[in-house]
């Protein structure tokens, strides 16, 4: 039995479910009245449903993702119609903008936009204590990271041994691509450095061999990014990768030196080339330099052992196959390790222009 169940759907098995981990974090008082319950897209959602129920929740807390929205709308409607006095909780990147015209909008019983770290448990306190709020969206500001618990206890260990694990150091993003929804709020938020390090030192001491940072842009800013990919060498232990979001045209020379002291397997560099066409590239507020950004992942793939995945996103080339091409024969010109082709188009519940549902990855 449980008061308060996380849940979602996780994309992939191997996909472990971080924002809920941040959640049962900092619910303070009343964590040990709450559980996280994982599932992924390939499961049935009577099924899932059934496992929620079975704990007998007054409120139960989603993470919504382009990848889940179907699973947890047909999820919601079996609870609600075998339960309807549990309480819905939405929450995550996919219902916290234009979350009104969201199709699951209607069958919520609450929606708290943006970072719900802090929120959330507010939130389930007011409801637990019979002083539920009246307004369905429960509003929130982007927390003081200095004031979250980190989640990372909350990885088992079989999580740790078997699953990706993901870990910040940042969040948010500097830049303003019209195309994704780290662009809403354009300023980049530290966490203190230093506890962050020692839980990722712990992780690797428990045996973590697939460790995700989701900095959106992870060398933005130099002195920074030294830090922790030095602890990161001087903690290594052979198995383990590493992979980063990094923005090409940017690496800087100390990053690519540092990256040549590690050995093979263990850095992995998600590389946004995104467009090769200077007036998209404008168009869509991504400002680059396209002879660094091809200059850079030659020196990674001829001087690192950095495993190179490049980004390409065919929408911003307005469906053009002949614009198309070109930009994979640019990409494949610097021989990455694999090349992902993105072909996005705009949610149909959502009014601004950020193309956000994935529709093809491969090339």
């Amino acid at each position: 039995m449980a008061d308060i169940v996380l849940t979602t759907f996780n994309a992939k098995y191997v996909h472990t479910a971080f924002g809920l981990r941040y959640l049962l974090a900092n619910l303070g008082p009343i964590k040990d009245r709450a559980v996280l319950l994982e599932a992924d897209i390939h499961q049935w959602p009577i099924d899932h449903a059934e496992a929620i129920l079975a704990h007998k929740p007054r409120i139960v807390g989603f993470g919504v993702y382009i990848w889940n929205v179907p699973q947890t709308y047909e999820t919601i409607k079996i609870i609600k119609t075998i339960s309807p006095d549990t309480v819905v909780v939405l929450g995550g990147p996919e219902i916290s903008y234009a979350y009104e015209r969201h199709p699951l909008y209607a069958l919520a019983d609450y929606v708290i936009p943006g970072e719900a770290d802090l929120a959330f448990r507010e939130l389930a306190q007011r409801i637990l204590a019979g002083n539920p709020p009246h307004e369905k969206v429960f509003p929130t500001e982007p927390p003081d990271l200095t004031e979250i618990e980190l989640p990372y206890s909350l990885y088992s260990d079989s999580d740790v041994q078997h699953r990706v694990i993901y870990v910040e150091t940042t969040r948010g993003c500097p830049f303003k691509c019209q195309f994704c929804l780290s662009a809403i709020d354009h300023r980049v938020r530290y966490f203190p450095l230093d506890p962050v390090l020692q839980e990722i030192k712990r992780l690797i001491e428990r045996g973590a061999t697939k460790l995700k940072f989701v900095d959106r842009t992870f060398n933005v800013r130099l002195e920074h990014a030294v830090q922790v990919m030095e602890f990161l060498l001087a903690n290594y232990r052979p198995g383990v990768s590493l992979h980063f979001e990094i923005v090409p045209d940017r690496l800087q020379p100390e990053l690519i030196e540092l990256s040549r002291k590690f050995p093979p397997g263990a850095l992995r560099f998600e590389l946004g080339i995104q467009t090769f066409n200077p007036e998209v590239a404008s168009r869509i507020n991504r400002p680059q330099v396209n002879k660094k950004i091809i200059d850079t992942i030659r020196t990674l793939r001829e001087t690192t052992s950095v495993h190179l995945h490049t980004d390409l996103i065919f929408w911003t080339a307005r469906r053009n196959t002949r614009i198309v091409c070109h930009w994979i024969r640019s990409a494949c010109s610097t021989q990455p390790a694999r090349n992902t082709g993105w072909y996005l188009k705009t949610s149909p519940w959502s009014s601004n222009s950020h193309p956000r549902r994935t529709l093809s990855n491969a090339i």
